[in-house]
């Protein structure tokens, strides 16, 4: 391992400088951050962290959250909020998310072959869905007859502004076996009806703020109606950021079937090998 993003920095190193001049020449003022994350993403210096999800009840890992981070030449990391910080509405996320989309689609395969059956969640900008070469890579990566299916989680403030189109491309993504999570909620204000009608099966919340409440059109629900209300509508909740057994008593307690955290090891690196191009590893 630690000698991999000096590989791949060499390997990839090539494409990487004319992607930044191209970033930069489109707009003079860019960020010298966004040049970095473009240098990143065209020399594949990507690290991917695998992270379970326990069955809370059964004390054992059903599904899978990918994260990733990009690394920069002079040794910067740019984390998942980093790069939506840094790339969103650059044109750049469509590009960040077909590299994502791939190394996960590899990740579900090796785990898959290991015998698993589940979800592997990744995260995605909704900017991607109007980008057309995010919808063909993503769906010649999902495999219908896959048991770990490749889920998409979105931010819920992002779902709220989707427009037809974007609506269109969850359609097609759907058909080809996709299903999406519901991220960063803040609250219940939404059609979750409609949401599990066009491919959503995930609700994702944290530990801190799943048992505070969260604030809808009558009120602030509680966490066991919360649970109850997604349960009805045919949804999973996912509760993250579970620290501690105390933490995790009291989501088992409001009902929670599934939860990640540091108590189940949180998210750890994915060998290179098993996220690498298939001829690049002959």
């Amino acid at each position: 391992g630690a000698s991999s993003p000096a590989q791949a920095a060499t390997a990839g190193a090539a494409p990487a400088a004319p992607a930044a001049a191209a970033v930069a020449a489109k707009d003079p003022a860019v960020s010298p951050q966004l040049v970095r994350v473009a240098e990143a993403l065209a020399a594949e210096r990507m690290d991917v962290m695998l992270e379970p999800i326990q069955s809370l009840s059964e004390g054992r890992t059903k599904h899978f959250e990918i994260t990733t981070r990009l690394l920069g030449a002079d040794g910067s990391v740019f984390s998942h909020e980093d790069i939506v910080r840094i790339a969103q509405g650059s044109g750049l996320m469509p590009r960040v998310d077909i590299a994502r989309i791939v190394r996960a689609a590899r990740v579900a395969r090796r785990l898959g072959e290991g015998g698993r059956s589940g979800s592997v969640l990744t995260p995605a900008a909704g900017e991607s869905l109007t980008d057309h070469r995010f919808l063909s890579t993503a769906s010649t990566e999902q495999n219908p007859n896959a048991t770990m299916r490749l889920v998409i989680s979105f931010q819920q403030s992002e779902v709220r502004m989707f427009s037809p189109g974007h609506m269109q491309t969850l359609t097609a993504l759907s058909a080809a076996g996709f299903r999406f999570a519901l991220d960063g909620v803040t609250d219940l204000d939404m059609d979750f009806t409609d949401l599990k009608r066009i491919g959503f099966e995930f609700v994702k919340l944290d530990a801190p703020v799943f048992m505070e409440g969260l604030p809808a059109p009558g009120g602030l629900v509680p966490a066991a109606d919360i649970t109850r209300m997604l349960a009805e509508n045919g949804l999973t909740l996912v509760v993250g950021r579970i620290d501690d057994d105390w933490q995790l008593a009291r989501v088992l307690g409001a009902g929670a079937l599934f939860g990640r955290g540091t108590l189940f090891g949180g998210p750890r690196m994915v060998k290179p090998e098993v996220v690498a191009a298939p001829n690049a590893v002959a």
